[in-house]
């Protein structure tokens, strides 16, 4: 429903003329308030000072057929019309005169009121800079107008963004993360309910073995109703993570245990995977690999690599599976203890390996410090003008900067600062000062990894972000922690 106001400010009396036309055009009738297409099908209801007609859309050259309102208004006054938009057209006719019956006003008490009660049951904190107050209170309608209800399914498919946005199944899974921590854990189970139906709908392109039954990836519903946006192999680990991690806020045994074959097939999906990368070298010295997935996507950058942001959220998947199967007395949790732990031995020998056949690197104070990787085979940070042949895919360098954005992916969004949110590495390991360090002052602070991570920026924007360390997308590397 939309309320729309034309005033007159002249002396005299005006005509308003209001058109509404669908896209694409189609034959129109006017049934008083009513707009019907030549099917019969209802487009639209009018309330308005008078009835409509049905005309040639003004500028469409008699091609564009619309409903035309026109209504007299009178010098220093206003005249306003509701109109009503049906969600679907095949209404019945007892559904029609409901949609005509529909008041705006106590309609938009309705919505308001609606809107406003969900948003103050997820207000958890404030703080003395109002804007971040109005930031956390808006990001929860944004999430719910976003998501979209499947028709044949009725499974919710939450994007990334409202207006035009397929699934990032990773980020839907952070979305969902960001209500359970807000406590909205009714509404996360709704979003995390698509995942798990989903699941080993759709592959990723990657060298691991086998059936992809397994992966936590794809949303596809069927042939016609597929919503899987890109080829992350990021989304099957954080997954896994986001659905251990909902019943650690939730406690909600009974969806833990309806949950749980499809969350141990990912969790034997992973051991499987990491047992193909067992390898050792002629000297018997273990591969740079060991014990990670074989390589795979990232994220929105195409190269491969056994990315070890990727093993950090299935490593985390499984600890935090085992936390949560602890604590409803499960069986098996002594064994996914036992394989988060000699996970976690294989994935901090793999990183601790590649940042010490890593150059260190230079902080803005002189000192040097040494490099954290993101992958086993990296000597140096990917991005720059020396790298930027082999980096830009797109031959559109004129536009905008391939080789930042994407490097700004592997680097910034999913950097070595995921090892410590994750818990990968501790607080108080010489490690997290490294990575911090370095995330301060060569990653965000005045960087060009973080201010063209964008693609582009204006000469104003970067004057002000080049004073404070900055990143795009920043919710994809928050770290919700549990208290």
């Amino acid at each position: 429903m939309i309320q729309m106001t034309v005033g007159n400010g002249g002396a005299t009396e005006q005509t308003a003329h209001f058109w509404i036309a669908t896209e694409p055009g189609e034959e129109l009738k006017a049934e008083n308030r009513r707009l019907r297409a030549s099917t019969g099908a209802l487009r639209a209801v009018v309330d308005a000072p008078s009835p409509l007609a049905v005309e040639p859309l003004p500028g469409s050259e008699g091609k564009v057929m619309a409903g035309r309102l026109s209504f007299a208004v009178p010098p220093g006054a206003s005249r306003s019309w509701v109109v009503k938009l049906p969600f679907v057209s095949d209404l019945t006719p007892a559904e029609s005169l409901d949609l005509e019956r529909l008041d705006y006003d106590t309609q938009r008490r309705t919505v308001v009121s609606y809107w406003r009660e969900l948003v103050q049951e997820t207000v958890r904190f404030a703080v003395p800079e109002e804007k971040f107050n109005l930031l956390a209170r808006s990001v929860v309608p944004h999430i719910h107008i976003t998501a979209a209800k499947d028709p044949g399914s009725g499974l919710y498919m939450v994007g990334a963004a409202s207006y035009n946005y397929q699934v990032f199944a990773n980020e839907t899974a952070f979305q969902a993360t960001l209500l359970d921590i807000l406590g909205d854990h009714k509404t996360a189970q709704e979003y995390f309910e698509t995942l798990l139906a989903l699941q080993g709908s759709r592959n990723y392109p990657g060298m691991h073995k086998g059936p992809y039954d397994a992966i936590f990836h794809g949303a596809r519903v069927d042939e016609q109703y597929a919503y899987t946006a890109s080829n992350y192999g990021l989304d099957h680990g954080t997954i896994l993570w986001s659905l251990a991690e909902h019943y650690l806020y939730s406690r909600d045994r009974t969806w833990l245990q309806r949950a749980w074959p499809r969350m141990r097939k990912a969790i034997e999906w992973i051991l499987a995977q990491r047992a193909t990368t067992r390898l050792t070298r002629a000297d018997g010295g273990k591969v740079p690999e060991y014990g990670l997935l074989p390589a795979s996507h990232l994220e929105d950058n195409a190269d491969w690599a056994h990315w070890f942001t990727i093993n950090a959220f299935c490593w985390a998947g499984i600890r935090s599976s085992a936390e949560a199967m602890k604590d409803i007395g499960h069986a098996d949790a002594a064994m996914l203890e036992r394989e988060a732990a000699a996970y976690l031995e294989d994935l901090r020998l793999a990183i601790r390996r590649a940042w010490q056949a890593a150059p260190v690197t230079r902080m803005r104070d002189g000192t040097y410090s040494p490099y954290v990787p993101v992958e086993p085979y990296q000597r140096w940070r990917r991005f720059g003008p020396k790298r930027a042949g082999y980096y830009s895919r797109y031959g559109r360098t004129s536009e905008f900067s391939p080789t930042f954005r994407l490097s700004a992916t592997r680097e910034v969004l999913y950097g070595p600062v995921m090892y410590l949110n994750l818990g990968v590495f501790k607080p108080d390991e010489p490690a997290a000062n490294w990575i911090l360090d370095d995330w301060e002052d060569n990653l965000t602070l005045s960087s060009g990894a973080a201010l063209e991570s964008a693609c582009t920026a204006s000469s104003t924007m970067l004057f002000g972000l080049a004073r404070g360390a900055w990143s795009s997308r920043p919710t994809c590397k928050i770290r919700f922690w549990r208290t």
